[in-house]
């Protein structure tokens, strides 16, 4: 009779083993794509920058952006700064209008500019001031994150969502950047 049930036990334990259902994801749920990036190509290698760490423009009041990481070093990295006219103060309606705005390297009410480090040591890539309708940032979404006090002043912190493309210029070498994919924090000053 034990070498039955030892038997039986072992089907048992055999139908379990066989129902249950394989974690794909080590015991946790689907974690969904990172909170923040920047993704794109770039003279023949494509990036996804995606660190959580979020780096922002310098303090002029005419300005507003900010930086994605690709990690803990900072670097690489793509830097997105929109600048308005001098003098101009840029506000909260200012940074929250640009929703759904398209933005093109020449122009002058608001100009953007892509800024790409790949390491410290590397030579910096920056957009071109071109006039083609070809290349453009296009916000798609632009929400309020808070703000942030830890730096030299206080900065109104932003999600900003959307696509781009440029072309990029480093020296004398110049290279479309395309399939320009972001989320990530952009900053303005908010003294």
């Amino acid at each position: 009779m034990k070498k039955l049930q030892s038997i039986y036990l072992g089907l048992l334990l055999l139908l379990v083993a066989g129902c249950v259902k394989e974690n794909v994801h080590d015991g946790g749920p689907d974690p969904g794509p990172p909170a923040y990036y920047f993704s794109f190509g770039l003279n023949g290698n494509s990036y996804n920058l995606n660190s959580e760490i979020p780096q922002y423009v310098s303090m002029y009041t005419d300005e507003a952006g900010g930086y994605q990481v690709g990690g803990a070093t900072l670097e690489p990295s793509m830097g997105l700064r929109l600048r308005w006219p001098a003098g101009h103060v840029v506000s909260e309606s200012d940074v929250l209008g640009l929703r759904g705005k398209v933005l093109y390297f020449n122009d002058t009410d608001i100009h953007p500019s892509l800024i790409f480090d790949l390491s410290v040591t590397s030579p910096t890539w920056y957009s071109a001031d071109t006039g083609s309708a070809a290349y453009s940032v296009n916000i798609t979404d632009v929400t309020r994150l808070g703000a942030d006090t830890t730096i030299y002043g206080t900065v109104a912190t932003y999600i900003i969502t959307g696509s781009c493309t440029a072309l990029m210029y480093q020296g004398g070498s110049k290279a479309p950047l395309n399939d320009g994919r972001f989320r990530f924090v952009i900053s303005r000053r908010d003294d």
